[in-house]
């Protein structure tokens, strides 16, 4: 397999090198197309083997005609697959044999990777919105029959790969490259105002205000785009990390102490193990109902005192003690919680202290088991998560499962930073050592009825993928089309009804409406929707002939988090044949060219490695979407597109919202395979028919 490399470029001098060579292991010869560029480009490119520089033939911004000029010459010469990547975008050596896996044993015509936005430093990479899971289709199979960039929104930008390519790209777990064009603040600012001075007003990327947030007075590091923000960072790589410059410790011990006599021991070995006690600030958290007074305040002017007037358990001692930490980096000790020496230099060194990089340190403390049954001993929290959390440990526990619940959402955040490899931090506890006793406070922290509420606290948050359960989303309106509501229909909402109205701040009445026109009947919905004020922050649609239930209204809200990128995520069911040489088809798929819709085959779409499967359009059986899509969809959005090119003539109304939503505003949707909804049209009372299994492959068309 002959796979080429080929990138345009400008200006792009201080990365070319690095990038090229990055590549080269796995690409018979690379091409850059040149726009321009009046630095050293073009001087480092021709210092390489097995490079051809194409200067640009063209006058002005056309990145959509400049790749297919640049597609066109790379295939003079032959390829099998070409690896299109920026000039600022370096593939690591452990990518390569992902690379090299792809397309030898493929499974889609077109990959996207995943871009790691590098960010202030190189062991640092932004991950709040779009940041978060920014996918872009990077390697393709060329097609004979089409070799056409599409432009979209002007000729600033276009598709990343040849347009029949592009919408079928699959997202391969492990393909990532290293962004670097926006690592230095400096940078960033200067691509803002090129970009603004070229493209200005584009409202569709926010006036590119996320590319500069934190760096310019406009757009504060607090604030919530369009794309982005609040702005988070999370450590990547190998780096040694350095301390934040700040004002404030380095370090918080967070003491919550339920033993008079012995905190002074716990505290005094902590700060004798330390190499720079004097970046170390103390908390102590007492409690008067374990037998502290206000003696403890006695000659210890270098001692932070708060008091635990809260619930009398572990769990709000430690996040009273938060309440008063003020350094980069909180550790919760204990009473049987011991350092090892050197600790704090260790720790420096592995961490990624910095004011916006969220971080959970897990270290070994010699606890039996302990990482096999997913617990903590001792929490290591940066200021940016619990700052964004506003907890250490969720208040909704009293001790058991707290640790369990800290670690796993750390997970599932990709913040858990892995330190298991540093010496021992000794925890010295009844349980496994035996020469110790089992005091008050063990047995308070370890009875029953801890463990029962930890116990359903933690499947709570797991529900919730850990977000606050106690925290509402705003505000909610339900759109209800149709005429005749069937009662396992009814049914099923009725169930969902009581836990939507105590989950959202505004539960609006629902909307119904009912016209022999289907087109009419939703578009009289759309003009109740644009006449709100203010416009709710979530609509969700369910058709009359679909069954869904809360675990799937769950499911949606839950995708939308995990890809906030996302303006909309619908379920799906199965359309029957329409007759006899017809197959069982999917209610979503893509558009070729702005006059056909094809269904994604069953068997690409189950094979999807993620359960948020990219799509063009869906039909309406259930669509959780946020007032964006309306506005991409623009004006009498559910109008059908009529052209004599259709096999009917024209698109069904479901089409052709997306179609409007699609073509007129690059709108981003995608199915959740995990929300499968009855057709009431098409079974029984028995439940939904399955589709015979086919047995040919058919390649994704997932975008």
């Amino acid at each position: 397999m002959k796979l080429v490399g080929m990138l345009r470029v400008k200006n792009e001098a201080r990365w070319i090198k690095r990038v090229i060579e990055s590549i080269e292991p796995v690409c018979a010869s690379v091409f850059v197309f040149d726009d321009h560029s009046d630095d050293d480009t073009e001087k480092i490119c021709a210092s390489l083997p097995n490079v051809t520089f194409i200067p640009s033939p063209f006058i002005g911004v056309d990145e959509g005609r400049d790749k297919t000029f640049l597609l066109a010459e790379v295939m003079k010469h032959g390829a099998d697959w070409i690896l299109s990547i920026d000039g600022d975008e370096e593939v690591s050596p452990e990518v390569l044999p992902i690379i090299r896996d792809m397309i030898e044993r493929p499974i889609s015509s077109c990959y996207a990777a995943k871009i790691l936005y590098l960010w202030d430093r190189e062991d640092l990479i932004r991950v709040d919105g779009i940041y978060q899971n920014f996918w872009r289709p990077r390697l393709f199979k060329p097609s004979a029959s089409n070799l056409q960039y599409v432009n979209l929104y002007g000729n600033m930008h276009c598709t990343c790969a040849p347009s029949d390519l592009d919408i079928k790209a699959i997202r391969y777990p492990g393909f990532e490259l290293k962004h670097w064009g926006y690592i230095e603040k400096e940078i960033r600012i200067a691509k803002y105002q090129w970009y603004n001075q070229q493209d200005p007003n584009n409202a569709n990327e926010d006036c590119y205000r996320h590319m500069v947030q934190g760096d310019i007075p406009e757009v504060p590091s607090d604030a919530k785009l369009l794309h982005a923000g609040p702005l988070r960072l999370k450590f990547y790589g190998n780096a040694l990390a350095e301390s934040a410059k700040s004002d404030r410790p380095t370090f918080s011990l967070c003491h919550p102490s339920a033993r008079p006599h012995k905190w002074q021991e716990i505290r005094k070995a902590w700060m004798d193990a330390a190499d720079k006690p004097e970046d170390i600030e103390y908390i102590l958290c007492a409690d008067q109902r374990w037998g502290f007074d206000e003696s403890v305040h006695d000659g210890l002017d270098e001692v932070k005192i708060t008091w635990n007037t809260r619930r009398k358990c572990f769990v709000d001692s430690v996040n009273t003690a938060a309440d008063l930490a003020s350094g980069e980096v909180l550790i919760c000790i204990a009473d049987d919680q011991y350092p090892c020496e050197h600790w704090d230099t260790l720790l420096k060194m592995r961490l990624p202290i910095h004011e916006y990089v969220e971080f959970v340190a897990e270290v070994n403390t010699g606890t039996p088991k302990e990482h096999e049954r997913g617990i903590i001993v001792l929490p290591i929290v940066s200021r940016s998560r619990y700052e964004r959390l506003g907890y250490v440990m969720f208040p909704g526990y009293e001790s058991m499962y707290a640790d369990n619940d800290l670690r796993e959402h750390a997970v599932l955040d990709e913040c858990l930073i892995d330190c298991r490899d540093l010496p021992v931090f000794p925890h010295r506890h009844p349980y496994f050592d035996k020469s110790l006793k089992l005091d008050a406070a063990y047995q308070h922290q370890n009875r029953n009825g801890a463990y029962q509420i930890g116990e359903a606290m933690f499947k709570l948050r797991r529900g919730y993928s850990f977000g606050d359960v106690n925290r509402k989303r705003g505000s909610l309106l339900l759109c209800l089309p149709g005429e005749n509501f069937n009662r396992r229909w009814v049914q099923a909402l009725i169930e969902a009804f009581p836990t939507l109205l105590q989950y959202f701040d505004v539960f609006l009445p629902p909307l119904m409406a009912y016209a022999t026109n289907v087109y009419y009947t939703r578009a009289e919905i759309v003009k109740i929707i644009e006449a709100m004020c203010p416009v709710p922050d979530f609509i969700l649609w369910i058709d009359d002939d679909n069954i869904v239930s809360l675990k799937d209204i769950s499911n949606l809200f839950n995708a939308m988090i995990a890809h906030p990128e996302l303006d909309a995520v619908a379920g799906w069911c199965l359309i029957p044949p329409r007759n006899e040489s017809d197959e069982w088809r999917l209610s979503c798929g893509e558009f070729v060219g702005e006059e056909k819709a094809l269904n994604i085959p069953f068997d690409a779409f189950m094979k999807y490695p993620d359960d948020v499967v990219p799509v063009h359009w869906s039909g309406f059986p259930v669509v959780l979407m946020k007032p964006s899509a309306l506005l991409k969809a623009g004006k009498n959005p559910f109008c059908p597109v009529v052209s004599d090119k259709m096999v009917n003539g024209f698109m069904g109304e479901d089409i052709s919202f997306w179609h409007h939503a699609h073509f007129r505003g690059g709108v981003s949707l995608a199915v959740d395979k995990r929300v499968r909804v009855p057709h009431l049209k098409v079974q029984d009372e028995t439940g939904p028919v399955e589709p015979e299994k086919k047995e040919e492959a058919k390649e994704t068309v997932a975008a």
